[in-house]
């Protein structure tokens, strides 16, 4: 399977007057740019849009690692033992990622 373009991601966005106003936002990473979204403009939501994509791009790694660590500390071992001091290690961390995401302003991803 090809791999996606390393992150960080991020958004440019520019007017657009030869097409009567219309707003477009890009999805960049460094040089090279990902996806166009084009709008009318009117709306903050357009670039909105495109900056919940970027944020949830960014942010997929570090959460899916969080969950997998979760996973991994929560399943006894060969004797049925479950440290527990491992289990709050990696709920700091997942707590951690968790807390970006809401001081990102997203709370509602």
């Amino acid at each position: 399977m090809t791999k996606h373009t390393p992150t960080p991601w991020w958004t440019e966005s520019e007017r657009r007057p030869e097409k009567h106003g219309d707003q477009k936002t890009t999805i960049t990473q460094k040089d090279f740019d990902i996806a166009s979204c084009f709008g009318t403009g009117e709306t903050a939501e357009d670039g909105a849009n495109a900056a919940h994509i970027v944020h949830c791009v960014n942010l997929h790694d570090e959460l899916v690692a969080a969950l997998e660590n979760l996973v991994a500390v929560s399943e006894p071992d060969e004797t049925g033992f479950v440290c527990t001091s491992d289990v709050e290690r990696v709920l700091d961390e997942a707590r951690g990622v968790l807390y970006k995401n809401k001081a990102e302003g997203n709370s509602n991803v």
